[in-house]
Parts: C-alpha cells; sequence; structure tokens
C-alpha cells in the first residue's frame, strides 16, 4: 500500500478544521426548532361571574364563511396572519406563511370552491405600515401567490377591503390606503379607479357590489362613492348625507363611513359620527338624496376603527350596529337596543370592539372583535365564542420572566389586560381590565402597567394592589426594570423614576432633565457603578449637526445622577426614532441602539454599536432588510450574542459575524415588540404581536 504524503494529511486536517468553526462573517445557518407556547385558546380567568372581563384570544379583523358549510371559516388577525376552521370554530390553523406575516383585513372565499380564495393584506398596527397587496390561495392557504396589486415593506401601503362582484366573478374591487383599484381578470391585474379631487385625503376602508346586476359598487371610508365598474366613473356621494344640513365650521367631518346594502331592494344604509353625534342614514336612489333614521348617541365610540353596520337577509326591517359594542334594531333603525356586554356569565357575554359583523341569509350574526370570533344563532340574545383551539392571535406589548420562577411568564396584551403562564397552562388575570402593557417578575413581586396604571402583586393572581405613580402613564410601553437589586423599581415617562420603600424619587429632574416619552431604557449596575441608557421615540428631525434631545447617558455620582445628551454622537438620521437600547451587562462601554422606521435606498441604518461607554457609534446593520426594529436581548456568557426583534422575527449577531442573521425555523416570520432571556433554562422568550409567545432552546453556537 502507498502512503499519503504528510502535506495531504495536513490539508485535510485544515480543510475540516475550517469546516468545523464559523469564520468572522459566517455562522452555520440551521433550521432552529421553536416552540409555540400560546395561548391557544382562551385562556381562565381570574374574575368571578358576573364581573367585567377582558378575556380573549385576540384581535379579528376579518371573516371569510363558506356558506354552503357553516363549519368552514377563515379568520384574519390585524397583525397575526389568516387561520382555518372545519369545525365550526372547535379547531383553527394557521393558513398564511407568508414572509412576513401580516394582517388579513379582507377575504373573499370562492362560494363553490373553498379552498380558492383571496385576502386584502396589510399590517395598519404601526405608524410605519406593511403589506403584501391582494393574495391568492387556491389550495386552501396553504400557499399563496402575488397578484395585480402587489406592495412591499418600504411602500408603507396596506389594503384595507377586497370584494367579488356577486354577478361576475372576475370583477373585484380592492382598496389601498388612499386608493381604489377595478380587476376584470380575477385580480391578475388591477386598474386604479379615478376617485377625484379628494385623493389625497382619502382613508377607504369597506367595498359592497349591489345585487341588480348593474355593475355598481360602493366605497366607503372617510367619504362615501359610487363606482360603475363597466365605465369605472365614480360619483361623491358623501354630501348627500344628512350630517351635512348640520355642518360647523370648526367640526370634523366622519373619519367613517359604514355601509350595508338591502339584498332585496337595494337600499342603502350608512353608520357615521359627526360632532358626537351617531348617524344612520338611508338611501332608496343608490345614494343621490338620504334619509335619516336614527341620530342619537346610544352607540358606544364609533369611530374610524369601531364602525359596522349590516341588514339582516332574513328579516331586512332587522339592523345591526357594531361600535365598540353590538346593538339591534327591529323597525328599520327608529331605535335600537345593546345586545352585547363583556360580563361573565351572562347570555349577552360577548368581547368589546367590533371590528368585523356578517350577516347571513338565515339570520346567523359571525363577528370578530378584540377578543376573537363570537356567533349568534337568535339575532344577538345569545353569543357564542368559538375562538377554539389553535387560534393563536394574542397580541403583546410586553413580557417578562424570573430565573427564580423557571417556566413562569408574565404577558401584557392589547385589549385583553395581562396573562400569567406557569408553565402548562394560561391565566388572564381578570380583574384587570383593558390594555396590558410593560410587565416585570421578579423572586417575590410581580407589575404589570395595565390601561394607565401601574399594578403589583405578591404572587396572588387574583389580587393586585395599585402603585401610586408620581405620574400618569398615557402608554403602554412605558420602561419597567429593576435596579441594583429587586428592592427597586426603575419607570420612565418624561422623566426617570425609582421607587424604594414606596417612595418614588425622579432621578433625572434634580439635573434639570425632562426628556418627554422615554421609549427605551437599559441599566447597568456594576463594578463601573450604575448607569443608564435612555431613548425617545420621537423621530428625530434634524439631518445635521443639530441632533440632539433623542438619546440620553446618565451616570450616578455619589447619591445624584448626571445626564450627558449624546444624541450628536450617534449620528442619527432624520425622520427616525429609537426603537430599543441595550448596556452591556459586564462591560458598559458597550452599547446597542436600533431605530425604528424604514430606510431610503440601498443603505441600512438599523443597529448602531459603542464600544467607549457611547461617545461614538459604528453602524452594525448588516444583513438586516428594510424592516421596523423594536427590541434588543443580550445573551449572557456569550461573545456579545445580540437578538433584534423585528417586524420580520429574530435576527442574531455577536462578534464573530460581520452581518446579522435571521433566526429561521418553525416560528413564522412575526412581528416581535419583546424579548426576554431566561438565562438558567439557557432559552429566549419571544413576544409576538400577532401570535402569542415562542420560544426557543438558545443553541451552543448562539452562547460562545
Amino acid at each position: 500500500m502507498t502512503k499519503a504524503p504528510l502535506s495531504r494529511y495536513l490539508f485535510l486536517f485544515i480543510s475540516l478544521a475550517f469546516l468545523a468553526f464559523p469564520v468572522k462573517g459566517q455562522l452555520c445557518k440551521k433550521h432552529l426548532r421553536f416552540t409555540h407556547l400560546g395561548p391557544h385558546s382562551v385562556p381562565e380567568t381570574t374574575s368571578d361571574s358576573c364581573d367585567w372581563c377582558p378575556n380573549g384570544i385576540g384581535w379579528i379583523e376579518s371573516l371569510g364563511v363558506f356558506d354552503a358549510n357553516r363549519n368552514l371559516m377563515y379568520a384574519g388577525s390585524n397583525s397575526g396572519g389568516l387561520f382555518k376552521t372545519i369545525d365550526g370554530g372547535k379547531n383553527w390553523e394557521f393558513v398564511f406563511p407568508t414572509q412576513p406575516v401580516t394582517g388579513v383585513l379582507d377575504i373573499v372565499v370562492d362560494q363553490y370552491d373553498p379552498d380558492l380564495l383571496w385576502v386584502a393584506s396589510g399590517t395598519p398596527v404601526n405608524e410605519q405600515v406593511f403589506s403584501h397587496g391582494v393574495l391568492r390561495s387556491r389550495d386552501g392557504g396553504k400557499n399563496w401567490q402575488h397578484t395585480g396589486l402587489y406592495y412591499e415593506a418600504g411602500d408603507h401601503q396596506i389594503c384595507w377591503a377586497l370584494e367579488r362582484s356577486n354577478r361576475d366573478p372576475n370583477t373585484f374591487v380592492a382598496t389601498s390606503n388612499k386608493e381604489a383599484f377595478l380587476s376584470k381578470d380575477q385580480c391578475e391585474s388591477f386598474a386604479s379607479i379615478d376617485l377625484g379631487e379628494h385623493k389625497k385625503a382619502l382613508d377607504l376602508r369597506e367595498v359592497e357590489f349591489f345585487n341588480d346586476g348593474s355593475g355598481d359598487v360602493l366605497i366607503s371610508g372617510n367619504r362615501l362613492f359610487l363606482v360603475n365598474t363597466g365605465s369605472s366613473e365614480a360619483l361623491d356621494l358623501t354630501s348627500a348625507l344628512t350630517f351635512q344640513s348640520e355642518l360647523r365650521k370648526n367640526s370634523s367631518p366622519p373619519d367613517r363611513i359604514a355601509i350595508s346594502i338591502n339584498p332585496i331592494s337595494g337600499s342603502i344604509l350608512v353608520l357615521y359620527k359627526y360632532n358626537y353625534v351617531n348617524y344612520v342614514d338611508v338611501s332608496y336612489d343608490k345614494g343621490r338624496s338620504f334619509e335619516n333614521l336614527f341620530r342619537g348617541r346610544v352607540f358606544s365610540r364609533v369611530d374610524r376603527n369601531h364602525a359596522e353596520i349590516a341588514y339582516d337577509p332574513s328579516d331586512t326591517t332587522r339592523i345591526y350596529v357594531g361600535a365598540v359594542r353590538m346593538y339591534r334594531s327591529d323597525d328599520h333603525g327608529k331605535k335600537f337596543s345593546l345586545i352585547s356586554r363583556p360580563l361573565l356569565g351572562y347570555n349577552d357575554q360577548m368581547h368589546d370592539d367590533i371590528r368585523e359583523l356578517q350577516v347571513l341569509d338565515d339570520g346567523t350574526v359571525f363577528i370578530g372583535n378584540d377578543g376573537g370570533v363570537s356567533v349568534s344563532k337568535d339575532h344577538g340574545e345569545h353569543w357564542s365564542d368559538i375562538s377554539g383551539k389553535g387560534l393563536a392571535i394574542t397580541q403583546i406589548y410586553g413580557i417578562s420572566s424570573s430565573s427564580q420562577k423557571p417556566g413562569e411568564l408574565l404577558i401584557g396584551c392589547q385589549d385583553l389586560g395581562n396573562f400569567h403562564f406557569d408553565g402548562q397552562q394560561w391565566t388572564n388575570l381578570g380583574t384587570l381590565y383593558g390594555d396590558g402593557g410593560e410587565c416585570l417578575m421578579g423572586t417575590d413581586m410581580m407589575y404589570v402597567m395595565q390601561n394607565g396604571h401601574l399594578r403589583v402583586s405578591k404572587g396572588d393572581l387574583k389580587h393586585w394592589n395599585n402603585v401610586q405613580m408620581p405620574y400618569r402613564p398615557d402608554r403602554l410601553d412605558y420602561p419597567l426594570l429593576f435596579g441594583a437589586t429587586e428592592n427597586e423599581l426603575l419607570a420612565a415617562d418624561d422623566h426617570v423614576w425609582s421607587l424604594q420603600d414606596r417612595r418614588w424619587d425622579n432621578l433625572s429632574e434634580p439635573a434639570g432633565r425632562h426628556f418627554t416619552k422615554i421609549k427605551a431604557m437599559s441599566h447597568y449596575a456594576g463594578n463601573a457603578g450604575e448607569i443608564i441608557l435612555i431613548g425617545k421615540d420621537q423621530p428625530t428631525w434634524n439631518p445635521g449637526e443639530g441632533l440632539k434631545d433623542r438619546l440620553f447617558l446618565g451616570k450616578k455620582k455619589d447619591r445624584t445622577w448626571e445626564w450627558s445628551d449624546i444624541t450628536a454622537n450617534l449620528g442619527m438620521l432624520a425622520w427616525r426614532s429609537v426603537g430599543d437600547v441595550l448596556i452591556h451587562p459586564e462591560n458598559p462601554q458597550r452599547m446597542w441602539v436600533s431605530l425604528y422606521g424604514y430606510d431610503d435606498g440601498e443603505s441600512r441604518e438599523k443597529v448602531y454599536y459603542s464600544e467607549d461607554g457611547g461617545y461614538s457609534w459604528v453602524n452594525v446593520s448588516e444583513g438586516l432588510p428594510n424592516i421596523n426594529t423594536y427590541c434588543l436581548a443580550y445573551i449572557p456568557q456569550s461573545s456579545s450574542g445580540i437578538l433584534l426583534g423585528t417586524d420580520r422575527g429574530v435576527y442574531f449577531r455577536n462578534d464573530k459575524t460581520e452581518d446579522w442573521l435571521q433566526l429561521e425555523g418553525d416560528m413564522p416570520e412575526l412581528m416581535v415588540r419583546d424579548m426576554d432571556i431566561q438565562i438558567d433554562q439557557q432559552k429566549v422568550y419571544i413576544a409576538t404581536y400577532g401570535n402569542g409567545v415562542w420560544t426557543l432552546q438558545i443553541p451552543k453556537w448562539m452562547r460562545k
């Protein structure tokens, strides 16, 4: 046998070593195993019967029902994609594997083939909206294709409404934020509809076809239009509405006009609010003239986000109105009665905030609201929640865990208050009504920011005490941290505050600082003393040397704090705001700042890094797409491993990489608003806005 030369063995050894260890700028990109913790169904609640309770699963913006089989239905979250049930809501399946996942704001289901459907997509929950436009699926949502109305994230567009002609299956009308579009080839191509001089000020939300074969369609939002799909001629009907006779010089016009067309006679119902008064008008001549049916203040908060009206096809003298709650008229709109309340144990129990209202031919009423999906088969006398297993659409603002309580979580949710997870099941803290925001879990104490109040509990999930605040929180995401120990609570609004022994101390006012609306805060306590880094949520305005008042560094000297404005050191771009800030927990010279907003052009300005305590910064945005960033998290005991939450899931970077690496795996590309790392478990908990909580066992290559 001939022996290989030594040089050959040496070459093979070096080659294998090269493959085994990642070089700078590269990492082994693997399919990661995320675990979806849910909640997968509506949690149990700590509330008692007859209590007002915000319990639910999340916000449903749109519904698509297959008339031939009511058990088959689609439900669209306004940020978490699309879900499908084939058993009437007992079980749901996620069917929107788009990249990234957006909201589904309207749904059209082919009534001969329920696997054929179209959706109007968009995530309207941020100032920076984004969309895929109109998408089509031919296999019940497993796969999706773009249509002739297509957007990218940087287009700042969403697609609010989509409707198919009930006489011509090839004809569709869609709306974006500002425009209406017509397709005559099943969405293969779209042409813009000229709506006249008001185009720049439009906010279009709804489309409905007449059933008379004329090709006429209503398009509504903050104005009302009649469009003929044959000629594309548009007629503005807004001036015919009855509020015009009471028009006042200093009063704003309606910001949302909801519509319903009588399927038998073709009459038009409209619902809107003007000058704090609710109106229901009717037209018998396709909107050329209107008569007022109802004028009053009985409806709760009719506005651009809560305005639904519908005839009952089984008896068109019956009219439904959806605002914050549901109402019904049995006499063609002369008077209305309340038919829903969020009261536990009552027949009319249903979550608040009506987002979708559909009444079928037999009088069955389907509702999408901020708690999920509800149905009534007796005209709203009884409501049944059909947000069954798998409808995981919870929108989370904040998440927290504790090293002393492995597997336990606190989350703050949009319109659902706060949830607790004990490692096995979720519980809604039902006594806390409203939106849940930032939360903090310690060894003994749990804090939640809830609907403008800070609450505290010593472990009893049913009993929460109000913490007297030195300010009135007007947001859900004001920072909340533990200080040097869990005996100190750090909070921020326009100042930085410290709570110890039931006393609040202002850490910024003695230094003459009034920051206004602090968005992000990071705290260091160690051998180098105490340091606080804060960022404000207002965008920068000046791109030049005048940049100031957005990023501040505080250092504790003896018992007082000294604050420095370091905004100019960062060199932030104009029209950008701070997404999050982070101080290295062991070396306060190392800091990171993420920026919220979209970039113009090919350059990326998403994350900046400093290794000299904030005096100079380097752009470290390589590998990130043009997306919004929300949160930063540090992986302890690693080579400065950083996780970044974005509109498209989570990205990773450390000292060994030049580019950010997207963490791909079982979790779809969801909007990630907050993260919490439990280092004892080697887990990261990921709070999405629209699909609940996911967790990932941090792999070894991320901890090196």
